[in-house]
């Protein structure tokens, strides 16, 4: 006899699994999620501790917010396109299925009495617009198959009844069409409530022995996973040397601190690994070459060294899993200040100058009232374009770095405006991977 686990959106039971969790359900969680908390088994009140009651039991939950979980569910992948491309697939194979049995069998694929006819026409109903449209009617009035008479279940619109009578195949509860249940999970909360809260609870498991309160649930469910599949696994994001590197995985703690684990970054001080754009190209090549299966994201600056460099990929066919992005082009750097020959001129430094210095924010790129300028170098026949480089880059990523410290350390002292630049930066990496 198994005992069963719950996945709850808000107070609605979506997913339930038994004598063990969900390990795909799990990537959505992060272990600072968890909480342990004494309730009453009968209403699930929260209360402060045992009693003595055989009514209280120690509650153990993994929960996040919905915004979160979407998050997440997008950096791994499962997309709100991706879900509604996988439905689709499903679905038109399964019609395509039937008007073979059809031809097969020699049958009419019309008329009120054949069951082909009726299966067919179920299915060219059930879009997905048509199906999402009718689960978030059953999250609104939190309807379950076995709550309802069957006076109630007669008069169910085709496709809630739909939704509800599928209750045999543990997750596959509502009929989703998919491959994956973070398919049906992000479908699930794109029609939640903007509030909404994701919580897997996991008590029942723990009373039952099957695993300790204090046992990482979450981190050991993944790691079964990280083998397999590379949605599970942790993106890794190459940058062009070590201050990249710091910086991004400080921005993504100060920023997105739900998503810090679900990208990791090269280790250049301890591979001692030497930077510049030409050496992230040969390590892009490298991990191609190696078949990596983790999904990557080399983020080169946006410069011209950079642009030169990825010439070298021209002839080069990269896997699906390996991306490569630069710094994003930002409007007030088409008019920054710049040293050079001609004397101090403001010229647009996108693609020519963008290392990461300049997308730490204003603040710290002001000195005495004035940005930092860009210092003109070198030429390159290839590009047809100077290179530049912002002065003082020293003083900018001291100055950055205790922002940084103090928004980690106060959230209330993020100013949005002094993070936007950065800010870009991240939503250009998270958009590596097409829908």
């Amino acid at each position: 006899m198994g005992t069963y686990t719950s996945l709850y959106v808000n107070d609605f039971d979506l997913a339930i699994s038994k004598s063990a969790v969900i390990p795909e359900i799990m990537t959505v969680f992060v272990e600072s999620d968890r909480r342990s908390l004494w309730r009453r088994t009968s209403d699930c009140e929260v209360v402060d501790g045992p009693s003595g009651d055989d009514d209280i039991e120690r509650a153990v939950e993994y929960v996040t917010t919905g915004e979160k979980a979407i998050q997440r569910l997008d950096v791994m992948g499962f997309t709100l396109e991706r879900c509604r491309r996988e439905y689709d697939e499903i679905r038109n194979e399964a019609i395509q299925g039937l008007r073979d049995a059809v031809a097969e069998d020699g049958l009419a694929s019309d008329g009120s009495d054949n069951f082909y006819a009726k299966e067919i026409e179920k299915y060219e109903r059930l879009t997905f617009d048509e199906y999402a449209a009718a689960f978030k009617s059953v999250l609104e009035r939190k309807l379950q198959w076995y709550d309802l008479t069957s006076e109630q279940r007669a008069t169910l619109h085709a496709t809630t009844s739909y939704i509800l009578s599928d209750q045999h195949d543990d997750w596959h509860n509502f009929g989703f069409m998919c491959r994956d249940i973070r398919s049906f999970l992000r479908m699930a909360l794109s029609v939640s409530a903007p509030d909404a809260i994701l919580r897997q609870d996991v008590s029942g498991l723990v009373s039952a022995g099957w695993v300790r309160a204090e046992d990482p649930i979450r981190d050991d469910a993944v790691r079964l996973l990280v083998e397999r599949y590379p949605e599970n696994a942790p993106r890794i994001v190459l940058t062009e040397g070590s201050s990249d590197a710091e910086i991004l995985k400080i921005s993504l703690a100060v920023l997105f601190p739900h998503l810090v684990g679900y990208y990791t970054f090269f280790d250049f001080h301890g591979s001692k690994a030497a930077g510049g754009a030409t050496q992230l190209i040969s390590v892009v090549k490298a991990f191609a070459a190696a078949g990596v299966a983790n999904r990557v994201i080399a983020v080169l600056d946006n410069d011209t060294a950079a642009h030169e460099a990825r010439r070298a990929l021209r002839d080069v066919l990269l896997p699906e899993n390996i991306a490569i992005v630069h710094y994003p082009p930002r409007d007030w750097l088409r008019e920054y200040p710049t040293l050079g020959p001609s004397g101090d001129v403001s010229l647009d430094v996108n693609s020519k100058a963008a290392s990461i210095e300049l997308y730490l924010g204003r603040d710290v790129l002001t000195v005495g009232g004035n940005l930092c300028p860009v210092q003109w170098a070198g030429y390159s026949q290839a590009m047809r374009a100077y290179q530049g480089e912002v002065v003082d880059k020293p003083g900018v990523i001291e100055r950055w770095r205790a922002k940084a410290n103090r928004c980690l350390e106060e959230r209330t002292s993020i100013v949005p405006a002094y993070w936007a630049d950065i800010r870009a930066v991240w939503e250009q990496i998270m958009a590596a991977f097409p829908a």
